[in-house]
């Protein structure tokens, strides 16, 4: 019977997944040679180029989700437009304005917080207050306290409103 071969993995592995790997059989010989491999390359060797594709294919499946679901709704079509530039951070606020030296920051309905679009659209005191009107009350804790991104799969995903369509 074969062994692990922990020198060549201490390094690389938490101790934690060392010791689960005690407990489990090691491959033999007919499985072929112990090392580590790539699974983002064909050749099973790491490059940056290999570890990009798989970042950028994860990102690109994630966006191809949202926009569909964006693009899905059955909503006017400049809703549709401006939920994708939410989305996209195209959103033109206080805050990006600023960063090119065109006025202040701050927020002018609540003048307390830089006027950022996850601000605009769900945390300034204004727009909490018409979120609660229009929350279930068990929605209301995710809702309040994701990013924006995934504030908005959560709202494309789920059904959050207090109000049903036959209602």
């Amino acid at each position: 019977m074969e062994e692990w071969n922990f020198d060549m993995i201490s390094n690389i592995l938490p101790p934690d997944i060392l010791l689960k790997m005690h407990a489990i059989l090691p491959p033999t010989l007919r499985d072929g040679v112990d090392m580590p491999i790539w699974p983002g390359d064909n050749t099973g060797r790491f490059t940056v180029r290999a570890a990009y594709a798989a970042i950028a294919n994860n990102e690109v499946t994630e966006d191809n989700k949202v926009w569909k679901q964006i693009w899905s709704l059955s909503v006017m079509e400049r809703v549709r437009v401006f939920v994708w530039q939410i989305q996209h951070g195209r959103l033109l606020t206080k805050q990006w304005l600023a960063k090119m030296q065109l006025g202040e920051p701050y927020c002018d309905n609540c003048y307390q917080f830089e006027e950022s679009i996850i601000h605009v659209i769900r945390d300034c005191p204004m727009a909490v207050q018409t979120w609660q009107q229009l929350l279930h009350t068990n929605a209301r804790s995710n809702f309040f306290t994701t990013q924006l991104k995934d504030w908005i799969w959560l709202n494309l995903s789920s059904q959050l409103g207090c109000y049903s369509e036959a209602g």
